[in-house]
């Protein structure tokens, strides 16, 4: 019969997939007390596209734009923001206070205030929380449809613009049908990450990572030697806190996957697959009974179960755990710049019998609005989302491949 660490398990993970977790509380509704930032009005360039109309005068409703967002992921990613913040004050005269969260914090904060409908609790426009967002809430008409500004997306950027990951986006709203909730801005895919310099110090190549079975196997096989050598180092992290609602779901779908050869939910129909047959459901049993294998042999950290999708990042880039399935572009970019002398290495996800070929999970960054702000701020909000992704603007700042 399972034991008590399987059912905080389980109760953990059944949360994290249902974003239903206990936070309803005054804290998951009070943004924290942060100092704007403060912004400098530049002197647009004349020959910049924006993609927004620039008028003669500022706003007189909205002067101020109250932008939701995960902390910036080092110093260079907070120095690319701000430029936008200020280049978007000097095309419209409306100035960006952006109020930084931790992501599991700041995502449950954001459902709650959506689910409970309260506008004087919400930014005007957010780009924390992913694609979970519009299963919840988008049925329940508490996020604004963005079809419009996607439609001038494709004009845009033509044929350069990624449609795939768009169509991801669309999820059925209280009228039934399909509409785009978040807007892309960007991209993670989740893979294996994982220290390259340590790998090869233990004597494993990369085809030894290209199975379930043979990443079980090599994760066992670094825990023992890591022991053996006195290397204080974690073979793998999954985060299984019951808030951690940014990447944990990404982790889980990674596993049931593999398992199930089929995603959490059908891209499509967006109709969920857990249990959709019993293969299926014991697939996500499997789930379970890994992760609690892992955790209880140390495979994991033993703060997995209280830790966050940003702690998991953290850990991987300060050198405690040898691999992490999080997030692929920002957080081995931060782990270069802050450890250029060690190695890392991205392979895909294993393969197995179910899903014989290896794979990644493409999870969109996304923009959204809630549906019951003011219809200022609305509109406030779609400009600044067309203003940062703007091909032009886009290109400058962030580059393109």
């Amino acid at each position: 019969m399972p034991g008590k660490s399987l059912y905080i398990i389980i109760v953990s993970i059944i949360i994290i997939l249902a974003i239903i977790g206990g936070a309803i509380a005054y804290y998951y509704l009070t943004p924290p007390t942060t100092t704007p930032i403060k912004t400098t009005p530049l002197t647009a360039s004349p020959t910049l596209t924006t993609g927004v109309a620039t008028p003669t005068t500022p706003p007189t409703v909205v002067k101020e734009l109250i932008l939701w967002k995960q902390v910036y992921a080092d110093p260079y990613a907070q120095s690319v923001w701000e430029r936008v913040y200020k280049e978007f004050e000097a095309a419209t005269g409306i100035h960006v206070k952006a109020i930084t969260w931790e992501p599991s914090d700041g995502n449950n904060k954001m459902m709650v205030a959506l689910t409970v409908k309260s506008p004087e609790l919400l930014p005007h426009v957010s780009n924390m929380i992913g694609e979970l967002a519009s299963m919840v809430c988008a049925p329940q008409g508490c996020l604004e449809p963005l079809d419009d500004i996607y439609e001038w997306l494709k004009a845009n950027w033509g044929n350069d613009l990624v449609i795939e990951l768009f169509e991801l986006m669309k999820w059925p709203g209280p009228d039934g049908k399909l509409h785009i909730y978040q807007l892309p801005w960007g991209a993670s895919v989740w893979m294996l990450n994982l220290r390259y310099d340590i790998m090869k110090q233990a004597g494993l190549k990369p085809e030894d990572f290209s199975t379930f079975d043979k990443l079980n196997a090599s994760l066992y096989y670094l825990r023992d030697y890591f022991k053996s050598k006195g290397i204080r180092m974690i073979p793998f992290d999954i985060q299984l806190s019951p808030t951690s609602l940014g990447d944990a779901p990404e982790d889980v779908d990674m596993l049931f996957t593999i398992f199930a050869g089929v995603h959490v939910y059908d891209p499509k129909t967006k109709m969920p697959l857990l249990n959709a047959t019993p293969e299926n459901f014991q697939a996500l049993v499997k789930v379970l009974e890994v992760l609690k294998k892992w955790y209880d042999d140390g495979i994991l950290p033993k703060g997995a179960i209280t830790e966050s999708d940003m702690i998991n990042n953290v850990n991987f880039i300060n050198g405690i755990t040898f691999g992490t399935p999080n997030n692929v572009g920002t957080m081995i970019g931060v782990a270069k710049r802050q450890h250029p002398e060690w190695e890392y290495i991205v392979l895909p996800l294993p393969a197995s019998d179910k899903h014989p070929e290896p794979f990644g999970i493409l999870m969109p960054r996304t923009f959204l609005i809630p549906a019951y702000i003011p219809p200022e701020a609305k509109q406030a909000a779609k400009e600044f989302i067309k203003f940062v992704l703007n091909k032009t603007n886009y290109e400058k700042w962030y580059g393109y491949e």
